[in-house]
């Protein structure tokens, strides 16, 4: 998908810092993320997804506890 290394994955990871990062494999990362918590999100809440930070911030807000 990514391509990187599991201990580059920060919370800075985003589209404009990791040249792997298009939009074919942001749209894989949010389908994977959807299967692992068992999620469906809006078209436009994965349109704002551009970083790391953005998908945990979205994850968080469908109310999944990140740390189980």
């Amino acid at each position: 998908m990514l391509t990187i290394p599991k201990e580059a994955v920060l919370p800075d990871l985003s589209s404009k810092n990791t040249p792997s990062w298009d939009s074919v494999s942001g749209f894989l990362l949010i389908s994977e993320i959807e299967k692992a918590f068992k999620l469906k999100f809006e078209d436009d809440e994965v349109m704002a997804v551009r970083s790391f930070t953005d998908a945990i911030n979205l994850l968080t807000s469908k109310v999944v506890d990140l740390n189980e």
